[in-house]
């Protein structure tokens, strides 16, 4: 036998054998060494790894007693190697970079110390805008274990004061779980399995589609539960569970550690998130029922794996989780599910296969059979469709079709209930007799909200990008942002407080810039996405040169559509 084929012939029985991912070397987990980011007993309103939109939640919330203004610590001394302030995501956000290996998050923040505040908003002005990720250099910015970094928050998404608070790899700049690194965080209560879902497939087809779903709930409390029956499924199978946490002290719904599926006491499924790399965290989309989730907005674990899902956090996988059910046998199903400190719940059924299978999956009928790994297009008249490779989670069967509706140029693309990892790119040859192109752009609708996409036209083709399937066409949008004005007074001449206060919003594409002058100096203004309120605090001693001053604000959305403030006032 040559070499070559004892090669081939060994890496045919690797291939065969079930998945089984070995984490690279880690990080030494520091355990007790850092202190925590808060001065008062630790209560948590989410932890890590929850099943959030798009993402897994990568940290820990602390809840602040309901108020903004509590002191943040650094948890170890560092330097600050990052300041982030966005009116989305975290809002003011702080890295400090600690020099065992690990950088820690704090986001939502109202506020930083006053050497950080200096130095970010001397940025802020040099570059004209509130938006800024600064990345400091080692020595500008070090601080102490123990020094106050900033004040506490409700600062970009999310309503309600808390602080976000990670653990990283500094060089992969992966998440870890930081409820592994010993803070005081009381538990042990069990999780709650309530629901066990089961997914039917056809064995046979060139693709995998669920064809129908039975979910069962379950019975039994404080870590015991069952499903009161045996389960008659198909031949081909696959299990789903509705699951939650909860930690002492509070009644906020959180995520799971660990879920391990077993039949007849053999393990064929390890799901653990000790850890999230934000460059996979996409693809809970295929790791959850996105279908119910869309549907019904229930969270739910996929106990099997999609073809196009390349989250590194199954440990161990057989068959991708898919299960044959054989004739006239009985199968003993255990589900295991625990949390980070270790409080363990299962669920027992049995299950066994329907007599008559045949009409479990029925055909499906589609516009094309689509594939993960493959550049998939549609051309349709003026119109094009480029689904770019690994966008899909599996093999679908692909829905299109042109609607009846708001003009020529309205489309269902597939269906809004099947996820997309990676953009579609959406193009639209313009008639050429169209008068004006200013103000066009794609919308995508569902259940009656508009979702305006960014749109460019480039030689007289329209083009944009979406992250969901639906019903999308083409419109334009014509009106200006509006502008409400709170600081200034009827006359508008005489500033009310220190303290300058709009409301900006736009009706469809979105604001896209803002920018404020006094007597034609650009002034710094925080915006807050959530609520739209746009405010300067005023340094009226600064402006105590001249008695009257002139103030301009402008507006502008995502088309290009502007509206400005203009007033005198005195102080």
């Amino acid at each position: 036998m040559t070499k070559r084929l004892c090669k081939t012939l060994i890496l045919l029985i690797i291939s065969s054998l079930p998945i089984l991912c070995e984490a690279q070397p880690n990080l030494k987990i520091p355990v007790g060494h850092f202190r925590s980011p808060i001065d008062f007993p630790i209560l948590l309103s989410a932890n890590f790894g929850e099943l959030r939109t798009n993402h897994f939640h990568a940290g820990l919330d602390f809840k602040t007693m309901g108020v903004i203004g509590k002191n943040i610590y650094a948890i170890d001394s560092g330097y600050v190697s990052r300041i982030k302030i966005s009116p989305w995501g975290y809002g003011y956000a702080l890295y400090v970079t600690h020099y065992n290996g690990y950088t820690s998050v704090y986001g939502h923040l109202d506020s930083f110390s006053p050497k950080i505040e200096k130095f970010t908003k001397m940025v802020q002005n040099q570059k004209k805008s509130f938006d800024v990720d600064i990345y400091p250099g080692k020595t500008q910015l070090v601080v102490r274990k123990g020094e106050v970094i900033g004040k506490s928050g409700n600062t970009g998404s999310y309503g309600g004061p808390h602080l976000h608070f990670e653990i990283r790899e500094t060089e992969s700049e992966i998440a870890v779980n930081p409820m592994l690194f010993g803070f005081d965080i009381k538990d042990n209560i069990k999780p709650v399995i309530k629901r066990l879902y089961v997914y039917n497939f056809p064995k046979n087809e060139k693709y995998k589609y669920n064809c129908s779903t039975n979910s069962f709930k379950t019975a039994g409390r404080n870590g015991k539960y069952t499903i009161n029956k045996t389960i008659e499924t198909g031949n081909y199978i696959a299990f789903g569970i509705e699951t939650a946490d909860y930690l002492n002290g509070s009644h906020n719904v959180c995520g799971i550690y660990e879920i391990k599926l077993f039949v007849n006491d053999t393990m064929i499924y390890y799901f653990k998130l000790d850890k999230v790399d934000f460059f996979e965290s996409r693809y809970i989309n295929s790791h959850i029922d996105y279908k119910e989730k869309i549907k019904n907005r229930t969270k739910i674990h996929k106990l099997y794996k999609d073809a196009n899902n390349r989250l590194s956090n199954y440990v161990f996988i057989k068959n991708d989780g898919f299960l044959s059910v054989p004739d006239n046998m009985e199968r003993k199903i255990k589900i295991e599910v625990s949390d980070t400190y270790g409080n363990l719940s299962e669920l027992n059924f049995t299950i066994q296969k329907e007599k008559e299978t045949d009409n479990i999956c029925a055909k499906q009928n589609c516009y094309s059979v689509f594939v993960p790994m493959k550049i998939n297009t549609i051309k349709d008249s003026n119109l094009s469709i480029t689904i770019p490779k690994g966008a899909l989670y599996d093999t679908i069967c692909f829905q299109y079709h042109k609607e009846d509706g708001h003009n020529d140029v309205s489309f269902m693309l597939h269906n809004p209930e099947t996820p997309l990892h990676y953009p579609v790119k959406i193009e639209y040859k313009l008639d050429d007799s169209l008068k004006t192109k200013r103000g066009l752009l794609f919308i995508r609708k569902y259940k009656n909200r508009k979702f305006a996409l960014e749109s460019q036209i480039e030689d007289n083709v329209i083009i944009a990008e979406t992250d969901k399937f639906g019903y999308f066409y083409i419109t334009q949008d014509t009106l200006p942002p509006s502008v409400r004005n709170y600081s200034f007074g009827a006359d508008s001449t005489r500033l009310k407080n220190k303290t300058i206060r709009f409301r900006i919003t736009d009706n469809l594409s979105g604001i896209s810039k803002y920018n404020a002058y006094i007597d034609n100096k650009w002034l710094l203004m925080n915006f807050d996405g959530k609520t739209a309120k746009l405010s300067a605090y005023i340094d009226k001693e600064s402006l105590l040169e001249k008695k009257y001053h002139h103030f301009l604000l402008i507006v502008e959305d995502a088309v290009g559509n502007k509206t400005r403030f203009e007033t005198n006032f005195s102080l």
